[in-house]
């Protein structure tokens, strides 16, 4: 049997055209069920390490082009190169109950910590709020820094997973977009929290690269998560 969804109003309030910190404009918006041709393109783009960090190595395309904008949502970032739309990130989220939404997003490497992640991050907390939902979680490889730092900075918590010891959970209320959701963490803040919410995954081979990504994403990170 065919398996049928209702399509609610496509949500144009969150459609946004946004200069980023290296002067170029992107737009932000609701995907539509057509764009899977062009999400698929993105995540063939994407390297090895990025697919792990957002699918464990595969991109399950379909399930994020079957979107009704209330229970299930996705973002795309896109740039036009001539008259060709391009994806250069991409987010959703799905309503796993009736306060819970569980949310992903992944930017590809040439567009990274320039403001894009944050944004997407915003944009998806504040549909999720429209939803009715009032909590945001995901799930990230441990080894994730770049997610983790984001997550940090954007006001989530970071703790194990419930389920799986090779995950954290990361976790935050749902909050209008903005500088209410935003938490600045300096280099050594940043350490000290992510050892402190993750003891038995911090190696001590990961100081440098977390320094190196805490103090990118002082401006913004724009990495890979589930």
């Amino acid at each position: 049997m065919r398996q049928t969804y209702n399509i609610h109003a496509y949500p144009t309030h969150l459609i946004n055209s946004i200069e980023l910190a290296n002067g170029k404009r992107i737009t932000i918006r609701p995907a539509l069920p057509q764009d899977a041709p062009l999400e698929q393109q993105f995540f063939e783009r994407l390297s090895h390490d990025s697919l792990k960090d957002r699918f464990n190595g595969c991109a399950p395309v379909a399930q994020y082009s079957k979107v009704d904008y209330v229970t299930r949502l996705g973002l795309v970032a896109t740039v036009f190169e001539g008259d060709v739309e391009i994806v250069i990130a991409q987010a959703s989220y799905r309503l796993i109950d009736e306060d819970t939404a569980d949310f992903g997003l992944a930017v590809s490497e040439a567009w990274r910590r320039i403001g894009i992640g944050t944004r997407l991050v915003d944009t998806l907390a504040a549909a999720a709020k429209g939803a009715g939902a009032r909590w945001l979680i995901a799930e990230a490889l441990p080894g994730n820094i770049a997610m983790l730092a984001l997550m940090l900075r954007c006001g989530f918590t970071v703790g194990e997973h419930p389920a799986d010891r090779g995950l954290v959970q990361l976790q935050r209320r749902v909050v209008a977009p903005g500088v209410e959701g935003r938490v600045v963490h300096r280099s050594g803040e940043f350490l000290a929290a992510l050892r402190a919410a993750l003891p038995q995954c911090f190696e001590a081979s990961d100081v440098k690269t977390g320094l190196r990504l805490a103090q990118a994403s002082s401006g913004t990170a724009g990495p890979s998560g589930r």
